[in-house]
């Protein structure tokens, strides 16, 4: 759980009341990837298909499955929070890092093959998770 006065808290703060990108953003973004970094946050990139978080500022928290593979699979078992730092044309940067306090309320137990949650803003997008529905 990230408490409210905490540097990332405050970096995420800047990033959801942006209009469009500036160097305040761009300031604030390089501030949380430093602090993420302090923190012991893994560094990885990957599709927002995959990963379900499109917009730089967006997070999540996460429960690792115990059979997780690829970037994730260190945190196997463990509670994670994810966040987008970085937004390519069709790839993204994220940093995942356990979570230590015990809270229950707000962690969602997510199917393996996906990790959307929620995030700081709704998107209009049509939600590209939904399970196609067979037509017999």
């Amino acid at each position: 759980m990230l408490l409210r006065n905490t540097p990332i808290n405050r970096h995420l703060g800047v990033l959801a009341r942006r209009d469009g990108w500036n160097q305040e953003c761009d300031k604030a973004r390089c501030a949380l990837e430093a602090e993420l970094k302090r923190r012991g946050f893994i560094e990885f990139d990957g599709t927002p298909q995959h990963y379900g978080l499109w917009l730089v500022g967006e997070h999540l928290e996460y429960k690792v499955p115990a059979e997780r593979q690829g970037h994730l699979a260190v945190f196997r078992g463990q509670r994670i929070k994810m966040f987008c730092t970085r937004a390519g044309h069709n790839r993204r940067w994220y940093f995942a890092g356990p979570i230590y306090r015990d809270r229950v309320n707000g962690i969602r137990n997510l199917p393996n093959n996906s990790l959307h949650g929620t995030c700081q803003k709704q998107r209009t997008k049509p939600s590209l998770w939904a399970p196609k529905i067979k037509k017999h």
